[in-house]
């Protein structure tokens, strides 16, 4: 009697284990999609929504904090990468993606790209409004300090003086100076907003988050403005002229 018992309990304690693995089984398959799903190809990533028309008006400040994060530090292995996107129909730079690390960084002097014209280039000087006399720089979506990568035009977009030296590069420096203080690899997307068949971008939009860390040690997002104060930007060609 006692060993029917016995085996009866036995069975009723396998077919309570097969039932709880049952059960869990669709949780199980749920979690390894998950996880396969959480690393996407920089292609896919380099898309961004934000629309110019979406963005408040530029009322003064160089770069404005966008809310929404769209990069998440899981979205690729922490490993070097540089996407770059093909130049579209009318000859516009699209959006870079990038994986930079303590590796990737560079302080070797810069080369020339006086052979590189971005779509819009129409340069003219305004000597007592800019220091350095011209509106337009070929500005890098990705540092040239981040990435090592320099005279390439799918890289190089029109933007002002002010934007590059004033907007940009503070953001640039202190992304540089996260890395070679922590060591740290960094995702890093920087898409040219164009308004329209506009060839000169609105702005450049900038998102960064630190990866091994998850995101802690840093998160950026901001936009930041295509304008040089005291001119006007005619951004369907390039042009300009002074502030009336």
């Amino acid at each position: 009697m006692r060993k029917r018992q016995k085996k009866k309990r036995q069975r009723m304690l396998r077919w309570a284990l097969v039932l709880l693995l049952a059960a869990l089984l669709p949780v199980g398959i749920r979690f390894v999609r998950a996880s396969l799903a959480e690393k996407q190809t920089p292609e896919a990533l380099l898309s961004s929504p934000l629309r110019f028309e979406d963005l408040p008006a530029y009322s003064g400040a160089l770069s404005i904090v966008l809310d929404s994060k769209t990069l998440t530090p899981d979205a690729l292995p922490p490993d070097p990468i540089l996407q770059l996107s093909e130049l579209d129909a009318l000859g516009r730079t699209g959006p870079a993606l990038a994986v930079v690390g303590p590796e990737t960084l560079t302080t070797a002097p810069r080369g020339r790209l006086g052979d590189i014209l971005p779509a819009g280039f129409e340069n003219i000087r305004y000597d007592d409004l800019i220091e350095d006399h011209y509106l337009y720089n070929r500005c890098h979506l990705i540092a040239y300090q981040l990435c090592g990568v320099n005279a390439d035009p799918r890289l190089l977009f029109t933007g002002t003086r002010a934007l590059n030296v004033e907007g940009m590069l503070p953001y640039e420096n202190a992304l540089a100076s996260f890395i070679r203080r922590t060591g740290l690899h960094m995702l890093y997307r920087a898409v040219p907003v164009y308004s329209g068949s506009e060839l000169v971008p609105r702005g450049v939009e900038l998102e960064a988050v630190s990866m091994e860390d998850g995101g802690e040690g840093l998160r950026l997002h901001v936009f930041v403005f295509n304008v040089q104060p005291g001119v006007v930007i005619d951004y369907r060609d390039g042009s300009s002229r002074r502030e009336s």
